[in-house]
């Protein structure tokens, strides 16, 4: 659903939804996106997003075989950006170690 909108919304193509949680009484299910550009690209998104979360749930409700449909929340996935750091910094020493000869 999601990739959808983005072909509507080029501002979400610079975002992707990493991981969904859905709450133990299934009320709050939380999405988490991440960006190669940073919160700073998430967060011009989300306000896109606000706009498109009552037909992201009415698709959801359609495809949830379940009596209620919980409610949205999006959250920047900051998991994302520290795997990207650790891959960054063992690129780094892979380099570091090709350079010198190891």
């Amino acid at each position: 659903m999601i990739s959808e909108i983005t072909l509507d919304e080029p501002a979400l193509s610079a975002i992707v939804a990493t991981r969904a949680e859905l709450s133990a009484g299934e009320g709050t299910c939380t999405v988490y996106f991440g960006s190669t550009q940073g919160r700073e690209a998430f967060m011009r998104a989300l306000e896109i997003l606000k706009l498109y979360r009552p037909s992201l749930r009415s698709g959801l409700a359609k495809i949830r075989q379940s009596r209620y449909t919980p409610d949205l929340h999006f959250v920047y996935d900051e998991e994302l950006e520290e795997k990207l750091h650790l891959e960054r910094l063992l690129d780094a020493i892979k380099e570091e170690d090709h350079n010198s000869g190891i």
